[in-house]
């Protein structure tokens, strides 16, 4: 039997290319005494896209877009309270530590704690118009000026752009309006213009003032017929308050907006003995004052002496007479310093050249920084705080005997 085979037909196979990804290159700027690398530009179909079967496109969406952010796991993650932190560090000294430390001709400062100061944390905001206008002191700054600010800085810091035709920009923008349905960030992976506040890299902390000192806390006059209990009974109400301060935060009313959190102040002690300890932090669990005068931020802690005398050994009444002053002694140890804040901007500025294009691309990001440093302006405002701390420790008994 002999099978004949069916008749072929011919099939037309047509090859989808799917464009590769390319992640542009900002413009910076060229800087005097240096030359400038060939300039990148955007490309319009330069998107992450799949082809269906169907021949329809479809962006794919990153993993932090999709549902819960980790992948398949489905776990939300736990939002983080953004602030910035401040941590004040008070640590008996060693005997190794106190010998090759110990203050020379200074009987304030007994040199008997370390007193260290750390900050971490960060503090970040969308910018907007009139946050880099409060940044540009020669002229008013805002979306049709940068128009013509950018133009300007296009004619001076790229040469290849001069005599080009639509150097001005459309419009400009600072991040994505998915109102308008613009989403130039997200497409290209730039930056939006964001408005940072953080401690200072280069002076952070400053200390005015640091010690330990002796201090007597009060006096109890003693004979050989005193009840030692009745009278530490009538004195003991007295009490022994510790303190911290922060005062109001001062400096640029930019950068002053954006401590919408308040400062996190931690105090930790290591090795001290019957003090009296303060944890200010600015929440309904650590309730402080403010000074309506000063406007100043204070936490108090207080303790009365006889709770901190409490199981304390009274040194015995030895010699001559019958008289004595018995003495409640403590160390008080003060430090004073200056937290700097510095805010500034990070980010793309974003230029829309309309259909008429520049160079044959429509858009075109100008890091924030650059802009501002090509027309002599500041990336930087600056605020401080000042904080106190006056801590009472090693509370205890101390009887001259004749």
């Amino acid at each position: 039997m002999t099978v004949e085979a069916a008749p072929t037909k011919d099939i037309n196979v047509r090859v989808l290319r799917v464009p590769s990804r390319k992640r542009p290159e900002r413009n910076k700027t060229v800087m005097p005494g240096t030359e400038q690398s060939g300039l990148r530009r955007t490309t319009t179909d330069a998107l992450t896209k799949k082809t269906k079967p169907n021949g329809k496109v479809r962006v794919t969406p990153k993993r932090s877009h999709t549902t819960g952010g980790q992948g398949s796991s489905g776990k939300t993650r736990r939002k983080k309270n953004k602030s910035i932190r401040i941590a004040i560090t008070l640590r008996k000294k060693t005997e190794e530590e106190s010998t090759e430390s110990k203050p020379k001709n200074d009987k304030k400062n007994l040199g008997i704690y370390h007193m260290g100061v750390n900050t971490s944390g960060k503090l970040s905001r969308k910018g907007c118009w009139p946050d880099i206008d409060s940044f540009w002191e020669d002229k008013t700054m805002d979306k049709d000026i940068m128009c013509d600010t950018l133009a300007e800085y296009s004619d001076l810091q790229y040469p290849e752009r001069k005599g080009a035709e639509n150097l001005r920009p459309k419009r400009c923008y600072l991040q994505d309006c998915l109102v308008r349905g613009i989403s130039y960030y997200k497409d290209f992976s730039w930056d939006p213009v964001k408005l940072n506040l953080k401690t200072d890299s280069e002076k952070p902390i400053e200390i005015f003032e640091s010690w330990t000192r002796n201090v007597k806390l009060e006096e109890i006059p003693i004979n050989f017929s005193t009840d030692l209990a009745s009278a530490l009974i009538e004195q003991g109400d007295k009490t022994v308050t510790s303190t911290l301060k922060k005062s109001k935060l001062q400096g640029h009313p930019l950068a002053l907006s954006l401590m919408t959190s308040g400062t996190q102040i931690v105090s930790e002690f290591r090795g001290m003995e019957s003090f009296v300890g303060v944890l200010g932090n600015e929440d309904e669990h650590c309730p402080h004052e403010v000074d309506p005068e000063t406007e100043e931020s204070i936490w108090r802690d207080t303790k009365s002496l006889r709770s901190l005398l409490h199981g304390k050994p009274v040194p015995e009444k030895e010699g001559k007479g019958s008289k004595r002053v018995l003495e409640v002694i403590a160390l008080e140890t003060f430090i004073k310093f200056r937290v700097n804040y510095r805010a500034y901007f990070e980010g793309d500025v974003v230029s829309d050249h309309g259909v008429g294009l520049l160079l044959g691309e429509r858009w075109w990001a100008h890091p924030v920084k650059d802009i501002m440093m090509g027309f002599g302006q500041k990336n930087a405002a600056m605020v401080y705080e000042d904080i106190e701390l006056r801590v009472f420790s090693e509370i205890g008994f101390k009887m001259d005997n004749e």
